[in-house]
């Protein structure tokens, strides 16, 4: 049976263990701990206006989702930070499964769109496209480190 929960700190390593399989492959490839990716996650859970949504098959976390809620004039938006599945789980439908659970959850939490970022040639892109996103035209994503 699939369901979408929120996260919880007990299931913290499991989490981690997704996030760096999926990240972990091409055309990512990034290298990170699970104890740095635990701790990144638990950022997102328990914490007002952050989200941590997971996926489960038969109760086993399968893909998370993390997404932080941002007020704007006229509607608040979820900006989402990081959305995967288990390697093993892609290119079964259960992005696709797991996307369409998260609107549902959004539009009973009053938040009525989605924003985030992805690479153009990365396969991410065309996945985004197919589950009913579209691109901002004339838009720039820009970047600043602090020093």
């Amino acid at each position: 049976m699939i369901e979408l929960k929120l996260g919880t700190m007990e299931e913290i390593e499991a989490y981690a263990q997704i996030y760096c399989a999926a990240y972990g492959e091409m055309p990512w490839d990034e290298r990170y701990t699970r104890d740095e990716v635990g701790e990144y996650i638990k950022k997102y859970i328990g914490v007002e206006h952050r989200f941590c949504y997971v996926l489960t098959l038969d109760k086993n976390p399968i893909g998370i989702m993390l997404g932080i809620r941002l007020p704007e004039i006229g509607g608040d938006f979820l900006r989402m930070e990081d959305f995967c599945i288990d390697p093993y789980y892609q290119g079964k439908g259960m992005g696709s499964r797991f996307m369409e659970r998260i609107r549902e959850e959004l539009l009973k939490e009053d938040i009525g769109s989605i924003l985030l970022g992805t690479q153009r040639d990365f396969p991410s892109h065309q996945f985004y496209l197919k589950n009913g996103f579209r691109e901002i035209p004339h838009t720039v994503l820009l970047y600043s480190e602090l020093e």
